[in-house]
């Protein structure tokens, strides 16, 4: 077995969702932008569930949105930008404003699906005066959180909370090497993720609204994952002073897929080196169990 520095790490079967080796893979940490691949997975979910098509569906970013802070998008304020676009922000440049601004758009789409919203127009048709207030969605991120949070328990995810969209420091973001595992071969099970996560580059152009004027420029993303240059398929990077370097990979080999989940490295270069020899190993291990 490889000698690696990630405090904890696990070792997928991507088909069969297999757990093949690990280490402290059982450990509860903080997962920094590993976060991100739920809230893509989600946004897919909700789009599939009501027949949104990506590619048309904009998001516009609010203030809030631009303003959040570590890894980045670079979007500014009244950006607008389609759906599929803005995935490519979340998961090539990690940009926690993509994050943001997709939980708060998709969260709104729960908010308006939901039961509270349901019981609020009921109330209202119920309602005497000719006067109905305006019902709106003040805290979409709550709905989008809530749907993470169900997902992975949907999916089996038992020591997994999630508690923001974008994987910044907060104590009751947390999950395991194993959870993570099986997240991961859970995204690389959509041919959209699959799509997304081995993009070295994308490029789309953004919508700005000014003084009633629309104006366009273009925005280009490469992917943080530099495992992508030396064969492999995916997934995601991660990295918070608490969280430390985190990385899960995809490889793909003679027909088998390989998830690799590495947590806490001691370096941001350690987790490529990490997964590398983890990979290997996973690998040989995968392919002599095929014989």
């Amino acid at each position: 077995m490889p000698k690696v520095t990630a405090k904890s790490w696990a070792l997928y079967d991507g088909e069969t969702r297999m757990y093949i080796a690990g280490r402290n893979s059982d450990e509860i940490r903080e997962i920094a932008s590993l976060t991100k691949i739920m809230t893509c997975l989600v946004c897919l979910r909700v789009a599939k569930k009501l027949k949104i098509s990506l590619d048309t569906c904009m998001v516009r970013v609010s203030s809030t949105a631009a303003s959040m802070i570590g890894t980045s998008a670079n979007l500014k304020c009244g950006d607008t930008l389609t759906a599929w676009d803005m995935l490519h922000g979340l998961m090539l440049p990690s940009g926690n404003d993509a994050a943001f601004a997709l939980a708060e758009h998709f969260g709104r789409i729960l908010f308006f699906q939901s039961d509270e919203y349901k019981d609020r127009m009921r109330a209202q048709e119920n309602f005497k005066s000719a006067f109905k207030e305006e019902i709106t969605c003040k805290t979409p991120v709550k709905y989008f959180i809530r749907e993470m949070n169900r997902y992975a328990r949907d999916i089996g995810l038992s020591d997994t909370i999630f508690a923001n969209p974008h994987g910044l420091m907060h104590k009751y973001n947390r999950s395991t090497a194993r959870d993570i595992g099986v997240l991961s071969c859970e995204a690389m099970a959509s041919e959209a993720v699959r799509t997304i996560v081995r993009t070295k580059e994308h490029s789309c152009t953004i919508t700005i609204s000014s003084k009633g004027e629309n104006k366009t420029r273009t925005a280009t993303w490469e992917n943080t994952n530099k495992l992508l240059w030396k064969g492999f398929d995916g997934l995601k990077t991660g990295i918070t002073f608490t969280a430390g370097p985190c990385l899960t990979s995809a490889l793909n080999k003679e027909g088998k897929l390989l998830i690799c989940v590495v947590l806490g490295c001691k370096s941001m270069e350690h987790r490529f080196t990490d997964s590398v020899k983890l990979a290997t190993y996973g690998m040989d291990r995968l392919l002599n169990a095929k014989k």
